[in-house]
């Protein structure tokens, strides 16, 4: 399936496992809080949503790293798998080990009901 990685947050953004935003509004809503974590400073442009794609925002499980590269997004029966490999990002401190909440675009137009996501090392 393709996806874009879109961005990376360190700060929480909700306390659902993931959240699938599949409408302007639920975009929108979820920007307005990244905009409020940036203080007034500049923050992300806010993308638009169309009925053949969905945003999902989930926060993967880290263990010995600071953050996770997306490796491959599948989708079987509602359920989306999102692969991902640890890696060190290098614009968060290394001894950081708060997971970011992980903002992808999924080009679909099916239904999400399930996010899950698998660690490869």
């Amino acid at each position: 399936m393709q996806f874009e990685d879109v961005y990376h947050h360190y700060f929480n953004l909700t306390s659902e496992k993931f959240l699938i935003l599949d409408s302007q509004e639920k975009v929108d809503k979820l920007y307005e809080e990244i905009g409020n974590h940036y203080g007034g400073k500049r923050s992300p442009p806010i993308p638009q949503v169309n009925s053949e794609e969905k945003f999902v925002l989930f926060k993967p499980i880290l263990k010995n790293t600071n953050d996770v590269q997306i490796l491959k997004v599948e989708l079987e029966n509602n359920d989306l798998f999102i692969k991902t490999k640890p890696f060190y990002n290098p614009e968060n401190p290394e001894n950081n080990r708060v997971a970011p909440y992980i903002l992808i675009k999924v080009y679909t137009s099916q239904n999400i009901k399930k996010v899950i996501t698998e660690n490869f090392n």
